[in-house]
């Protein structure tokens, strides 16, 4: 919903599944992507152009995948900026990375109450403690 309160009207924010297709045989659905809304014309659960930023929230299963081969994955297609979201409600996280000479470096990597205050693709201030906040609430 942060991404979405800030989106500018030429963007789009997927936070349900999207079919990436990141070579001729490859393709993962990320847990959060934005795009421009010129390449969603036409959707049906596949983006024909390159996403701005793909987001992923860890859970248990899916740690090694998010930080090793999605990332890797990403970094090769040459999206611009990739999140790794911890929803841990002790201490939520978020790990950014954008290209630096070819591969991805961490840019950011703020906990509880810290924001991140991304440029790319838009600007948005995150904080993790804000992401979890409902789940605690329960």
């Amino acid at each position: 919903m942060q991404l979405e309160d800030a989106c500018p009207d030429d963007l789009v924010v997927f936070g349900t599944a999207i079919n990436v297709r990141y070579s001729a045989r490859s393709a993962l659905e990320p847990d959060v992507v934005v795009a421009r809304a010129a390449d969603a014309r036409g959707w049906r659960a596949r983006l024909t152009g390159t996403p701005l930023l793909v987001a992923e929230v860890l859970s248990p299963d899916s740690v090694l995948r998010d930080l090793n081969l999605k990332k890797a994955a990403c970094e090769r297609f040459g999206i611009p900026s990739y999140w790794v979201i911890d929803p841990d409600l002790d201490r939520p996280g978020l790990r950014a990375f954008e290209p630096d000479g070819g591969t991805y470096a961490e840019v950011a990597h703020v906990t509880g109450g810290e924001g991140f205050r991304a440029a790319r693709p838009f600007g948005v201030e995150i904080v993790p403690d804000r992401l979890v906040a409902r789940l605690r609430s329960r």
